[in-house]
This record gives C-alpha cells, structure tokens and sequence, in this order.
C-alpha cells in the first residue's frame, strides 16, 4: 500500500481561528485556572457546587491536579448555595453570574487552613 502526501497543502489553515466570544471565554477559563495553580489558589465552578451541592460541609475544589475537600463554614453555605444558582433558571444550559468559588491556602502553625 503506497501512501501519498499533498506537500502544497497549507497547514497554516489548521492555525487559522476565528476570535470568538466563545475561545476569549475558555482563554479567560484557562488563564484563571492557570493563575489559580501559581498563586496557591484552590477553586470550584458553581455549575459543580450547583450539580453537587455541599455535602458533610465540605466542597470539592480543584487545586493544580489535586481535588480536595474544604470545610464551608455554616454561616455562608446557604450564601453559596443560593448563589450557584443558574441566574438563567435552566437545566439544560446553566448559565451563572460567576464561575468559580475560590480559597486559598494557608499554613497556621501545624494546621493546614483554607480560606474562602
């Protein structure tokens, strides 16, 4: 079997992409979550908190490759709840006023704390 190559074709075409208001959202998305791992940030979408809810207090947040659970204090959990509502008020298609719920890392003494 003889296999054939077009050297003409231009592979700039495959590098050529249209500047959408959808690819400036998932770079925004991207340059968050990659900004997120270099500062020792740890966060979560309100889709996930919205799809799980808080179970036990805790949530489940991303940090770097980790997933790790954070205590949500009982004062704000019915605060974040009601926010990682859809402000659309769809199912299907959820569509939220923020996207991430984020804590940050702290080391106090010998006890690891996340702050929200």
């Amino acid at each position: 079997m003889e296999i054939s190559y077009n050297l003409d074709y231009d592979i700039t075409i495959m590098a050529r992409i249209d500047l959408t208001p959808e690819l400036f959202g998932s770079l925004g998305e991207t340059y968050y979550k990659e900004y997120c791992a270099q500062k020792g940030w740890a966060y979560t979408s309100l889709e996930q908190i919205y799809k799980n809810s808080i179970h036990n207090d805790k949530l489940e947040f991303k940090f770097g490759f980790e997933r790790i659970l954070v205590k949500i204090p009982f004062p704000i959990q019915t605060e974040i709840i009601e926010t990682a509502k859809p402000s659309n008020n769809q199912e299907v298609n959820p569509s939220f006023v923020f996207d991430f719920l984020h804590a940050k890392h702290m080391q106090v003494m010998t006890h690891d704390i996340w702050m929200i």
